[in-house]
């Protein structure tokens, strides 16, 4: 090419292309001798050498940089082959920039090459305006195309793993292609990966082991190499991460609450918790701290976390002086191989004000010739059930004698001493329990009466229809109401009537009565009901309470956190001191108005059996009348029942607390014993199989159980009693003709000693007998 041809090419920049590579080389940089026309410049090499691999990307590129010197006369930048130099098919040039910067691109192609070197020297210079060139420098490119044998399969190869997991290692097999008899050996950049120190001959499967074991939190990165043994540059490159991250340190609650919403239920909670470390477990801390109501909380956890769920306990120790709500935290931390997992558990503790909450307020006892009732244990507890709240009794009668002293989960005795008293008279007394403790603010008064009687009970029976019954819990009476709302009290030795209370403005349907026996509720009217409170010593009328749910046929009387309430069988509540409607109701199931109700003596638990046509169920509530919360009567649903046959059985608490006695239904042979706390049955009580279930069953605070048969077996009892172990003591036959007797109802007397039953459904039979003594 003469001068002027490539003056030409070089103005035009000509040889135009894409690609990329490497370069080498630096004396192209040194500029030519000067001139007194200008065009110097320089190159930032003078060399280019491509390598690529048979098994590689087609396509690189080499960038070299070209600064002008001197740009006197320069009318352009440009690239041409200078023979006897050829052009190349697999490489083409191209030049970009202005001013005195340039960038000289390289772009190389092996795409469709043998495996071999192959050279092409370019020429890159400046030229005039007519064609002459001004400077020149040659750059020698070379492509060295490498056959690559050694073919590794897959990759690159990433994975993962859990600081201090059992689990520390990830086999893996690379498959390598290779000619037979070509010899290879693999090797690994980074101390973690493992391969065997072997030399392969052909195609091989490689095993390969990466191991965490050591490795600090972090992304690890190396290389496995495939390299034949008779070429270094035949070889493949496969890359392997390893990315370490810390164990996750999962608490299943970050906020909790004690004391509830109310501040009267559990001060204790479990929080789950579990570290990703597989089988391995780790050193495991828990520290709390409070920021208000000083220093009331405490956190417990076993000494070591691993994969398997632990329970962290959080309790509120210590009593804080005031009602109200208290913040703290749970600092919860696992030591993995020195790595310190953090984790935080914010913890609320509601505190209402705690009350002493005597079983029950009411006691009866008996004197009469052969059968007296002269002692009786009632437990007083704390409405929060800490337990351990110091108390004393006192009492105002000479005949009576108390436990002088105790603490909250124990029990007072009453012992009575009829000897010189007045025979055929109620004696009365009255237990003052009190306690100096700041954690309590009321007393509790258990209201005595002592019958001294000079006749014995007599098995009776009386007709008349009786649609409610409810023995009074210090008085010897029984009341009885009729259809028309009229009440008769009834001596439950003698079955004598004592007084007749009049009806009110309506049909009447159920009976509740106080547990000091003070206290009579009455549900007056079927259609248009409420509720009469009415004196139960004389009948005079106290108040009434309106209901907004009608047909009701239950009542049920309690004392949460030592405040009267009354509960209709559909879940309506009302304040007893107030004689007030509490709006939020009963919030524990779906109610119907004959629903069935007992309560725990401490009245923080409600057990009710919701009675349907059939698969009745009975669910168990936390109660509480709390000065914490607005509205102050608070039901907690505790996502514990039983079902219990059909929805129209009895049920009843034990005396001890412990089980939960519920009618199957008439169609079934047992009474299910339940255990109070998860209502899980505890055993089935049997009646013989002569006989039907019944829906009907009594608890004696003396220990003693009770449960009726229904259907029509002429001559055979149809009530049985059982011992606490579910061992039948007696029976006995009540009422019976020519149609089916159905026991609908069983009623104790306050002392436990007398049972009074009704037959016929509703009651046209009254039958008044002995209960058995305890074993």
């Amino acid at each position: 090419m003469n001068t002027r041809s490539l003056l030409v090419v070089l103005i035009t920049c000509l040889l135009c292309a894409c690609g990329g590579g490497g370069g080498g080389g630096n004396d192209g940089g040194v500029p030519p001798p000067s001139t007194t026309e200008g065009g110097t410049f320089t190159l930032g090499t003078n060399t280019a050498n491509f390598n690529a691999r048979s098994d590689g990307p087609s396509s690189q590129r080499i960038s070299i940089p070209l600064t002008l010197i001197d740009a006197r006369n320069v009318a352009g930048v440009g690239a041409a082959y200078v023979a006897p130099n050829q052009p190349q098919s697999w490489l083409n040039v191209g030049i970009s920039g202005s001013g005195t910067s340039y960038t000289v691109d390289l772009d190389a192609s092996s795409a469709g090459l043998a495996p071999g070197t192959y050279t092409a020297v370019v020429s890159i210079g400046t030229g005039k305006a007519n064609g002459d060139i001004l400077q020149r420098r040659d750059v020698t490119v070379r492509m060295i195309v490498t056959e690559i044998t050694v073919l590794a399969e897959f990759g690159p190869f990433a994975f993962s793993n859990t600081l201090g997991h059992n689990v520390v290692s990830h086999a893996f097999t690379v498959h390598v292609d290779a000619p037979a008899g070509r010899t290879w050996t693999a090797t690994a950049t980074a101390p973690w990966i493992q391969v065997p120190a072997t030399t392969y001959s052909g195609a091989a499967d490689v095993p390969v082991v990466v191991s965490a074991i050591g490795l600090a939190l972090n992304t690890h990165n190396g290389d496995l190499r495939f390299v034949s043994t008779a070429n270094p540059d035949d070889n493949t490159v496969r890359p392997v991460s390893l990315t370490v991250t810390a164990p996750a340190l999962t608490l299943f609650d970050t906020q909790i609450t004690l004391g509830g919403e109310d501040g009267n239920g559990a001060r204790t909670r479990g929080v789950r918790a579990m570290l990703d470390t597989g089988t391995n477990t780790y050193p495991l801390t828990v520290s709390a701290v409070t920021t208000t109501g000083g220093n009331w909380l405490a956190a417990d956890a076993p000494a070591s976390i691993g994969s398997s769920e632990i329970v962290l306990e959080m309790t509120a120790t210590a009593a804080i002086g005031a009602p109200g709500h208290y913040d703290g935290a749970v600092e919860v931390q696992a030591n993995v191989l020195g790595q310190v997992i953090t984790r935080t558990l914010g913890v609320r503790y509601n505190q209402d004000q705690n009350k002493l909450v005597a079983g029950t307020l009411g006691v009866a006892f008996t004197k009469l010739p052969t059968r007296s009732v002269l002692s009786r244990s009632v437990r007083i507890h704390d409405s929060q059930d800490r337990g351990g709240i110091a108390w004393t009794a006192t009492d105002d009668a000479a005949w009576l004698t108390v436990t002088p002293s105790g603490v909250s989960g124990g029990a007072v005795t009453l012992v009575a001493d009829p000897t010189d008293l007045p025979s055929n008279e109620l004696h009365y007394a009255t237990v003052t329990i009190s306690s100096a403790s700041a954690m309590t603010d009321n007393e509790e008064r258990i209201r005595v009466a002592l019958k001294v009687g000079t006749v014995d009970p007599v098995t009776t029976s009386l007709t008349d229809v009786v649609v409610g019954t409810v023995a009074n819990p210090v008085e010897p009476w029984v009341y009885l109401m009729g259809v028309d709302g009229s009440i008769q009290v009834r001596d439950v030795h003698s079955a004598a009537l004592v007084d007749t209370f009049p009806a009110g403005d309506g049909e009447g349907s159920s009976l509740a009565v106080s547990d000091d026996g003070l206290t009579l509720f009455a549900i007056d009217g079927w259609t248009t009901q409420k509720v009469r409170v009415l004196d139960a010593r004389t009948g005079d009328l106290l108040g009434e309470m309106p209901m907004e749910r009608n047909n009701v046929s239950t009542l049920h009387y309690m004392r949460p956190n030592a405040h009267p309430v009354l509960i209709t069988g559909n879940g309506e509540v009302f304040d007893v001191t107030t004689r007030t409607r509490l709006e939020e109701g009963l919030g524990l199931s779906t109610y119907f108005p004959s629903n069935k109700f007992a309560h725990s003596s401490d009245q923080r638990f409600l057990f009710s059996h919701t009675r349907a046509f059939s698969s009745g169920g009975i669910d168990k509530g936390r109660i509480a009348y709390s000065s914490l919360v607005t509205p102050r009567f608070v039901t907690e649903g505790l996502s514990i029942s039983a079902p219990s046959g059909e929805g129209d059985a009895d049920l009843c608490v034990s005396g001890d607390d412990s089980l939960v006695l519920a009618g199957s239904s008439r169609f079934y042979q047992s009474f299910n014993l339940l255990n109070a706390s998860d209502l899980q049955i505890a055993q089935r009580v049997s009646a013989p199989s002569s006989a039907y279930g019944a829906s009907t069953v009594g608890c004696l605070w003396n220990g003693l159980f009770m449960g009726s048969t229904d259907r029509d077996m002429l001559g055979t009892p149809n009530m049985y009693f059982f011992d606490a172990q579910g061992n039948i003591l007696s029976s006995f036959l009540l009422y019976q003709a020519d149609h089916e007797p159905l026991v609908d109802r069983i009623i104790v007397s306050g002392d436990a000693s007398r049972v009074i039953a009704g037959t016929g459904g509703p009651s046209f039979h009254m039958t008044f007998y002995d209960a058995p003594l305890p074993p």
